[in-house]
């Protein structure tokens, strides 16, 4: 294996979310029937899709993993941007406007230095991603930016799976049915935050070749298109694996075949997790807007120092081709949130954004709480596989 990846002890499933998730189709094959009643049952959001996944259901346990290493396997939260952004500039209306205006080309930037992988594999993935953009939904996301979102996540993902997006209304049935996709699934839940649950419960049927009908009570009836695939549910018969994600997430992989290996060694049990990455708007993004980089988000943002991870390489005294970011302490708290730190004991401990490209998103190196914006910090070193030892593996 040339990656980090660690078994999780057991612990809350808040602390392994990530809102994706990546298994083998045995384990959707393994898991008990998802319930229809959940659509309706007070309390479901979308977040729905990752818990579940995570419980023990019936006589099937999950094994999940994540890796030590942060750059293995981690995503990046790209409404988490423009939620800083509107927390920049709240008290100025026009300020927002301003801050917004070039997010649309930054995210899409971002989303091309994702690396593809070989058609042979990509034939065997499907990435399934949930899409509202009707109406508000969950979140602060401006509706002409879910469309960009989507379209960097389709970008990113088509690097190493066929896309497959879930929708529970006509207009953005319409909206994506252009798009080129594995499928486009059509899942008329009792509301938008429902959906992801929606979408998981409708793998479970394509995998299982078990049917959908629009008489079943948890299902809206308010148009006449078909329930579930809208291709044709004989071509999920191909799929051997199958990567979960919200339609604003960027993915990354240093390696896919490590992360399927691991998946084939437990193809029932094994649910791997990537972290999740936070993305921080900078006064390097704005340098042309002096009102913005003086708003005390960005001020306290830019107190910790940037750098791109090429640099990281070439300043490494090793001289190695590729740079780690290691989640230190004992093994057993791989997955959970322990020694977090606000972004101010980040900066006054020296530690630096990092970027994957000049235009890619300064990313906060570490993962944890992003509502209270606390986290757990990863340390950057030079990579060495796990074979030879593996930096984060000492």
């Amino acid at each position: 294996n040339t990656l980090s990846f660690v078994r999780c002890q057991r612990g809350i499933r808040q602390e392994k979310y990530a809102a994706a998730w990546f298994v083998s189709r045995k384990y959707i094959e393994a898991i008990p029937e998802i319930e229809g009643v959940r659509l309706r049952k007070l309390g479901t959001m979308m977040e729905a899709a990752s818990f579940v996944m995570l419980e023990g259901r019936g006589e099937h346990r999950p094994v999940s993993y994540k890796s030590l290493d942060l750059l293995d396997f981690f995503v990046v939260h790209l409404s988490w941007y423009e939620r800083r952004l509107v927390v920049a500039t709240k008290r100025n209306k026009e300020l927002g406007i301003v801050a917004r205006s070039g997010l649309a080309a930054r995210v899409l930037n971002a989303a091309k230095s994702v690396k593809k992988r070989p058609n042979f594999i990509r034939r065997k993935i499907v990435a399934v991603m949930p899409y509202y953009a009707r109406g508000r939904g969950q979140g602060p996301s401006s509706l002409p930016m879910r469309t960009v979102y989507l379209n960097a996540t389709l970008t990113t993902v088509r690097q190493f799976a066929r896309p497959v997006v879930c929708v529970e209304n006509e207009f953005d049935f319409s909206a994506v049915s252009s798009f080129q996709l594995f499928d486009l699934l059509y899942l008329p839940s009792p509301s938008p935050d429902k959906l992801g649950l929606a979408s998981l419960l409708a793998i479970h049927r394509l995998i299982n070749g078990l049917p959908f009908s629009r008489h079943e009570s948890w299902w809206r009836n308010e148009s006449a298109l078909p329930i579930g695939s809208s291709k044709g549910a004989f071509r999920w018969h191909s799929v051997d694996y199958i990567f979960y994600t919200e339609a604003d997430q960027l993915p990354t992989l240093r390696a896919l075949a490590p992360i399927l290996r691991l998946i084939d060694s437990d193809p029932q049990h094994a649910i791997i997790l990537p972290r999740r990455a936070l993305p921080l708007p900078v006064s390097n993004d704005y340098q042309n807007e002096p009102f913005l980089t003086e708003t005390e988000e960005l001020q306290t943002n830019t107190k910790l120092d940037e750098i791109l991870i090429s640099d990281l390489i070439h300043n490494n005294a090793t001289k190695k081709k590729k740079v780690a970011c290691c989640f230190s302490g004992n093994k057993a708290d791989a997955c959970k949130q322990v020694g977090l730190i606000d972004r101010h004991e980040f900066a006054s401990r020296g530690l630096r954004l990092f970027r994957q490209s000049p235009d890619a998103f300064a990313l906060l190196p570490g993962e944890g709480n992003f509502l209270k914006m606390i986290f757990r910090p990863c340390i950057y070193g030079a990579y060495i596989p796990p074979r030879l030892g593996g930096l984060c593996l000492k």
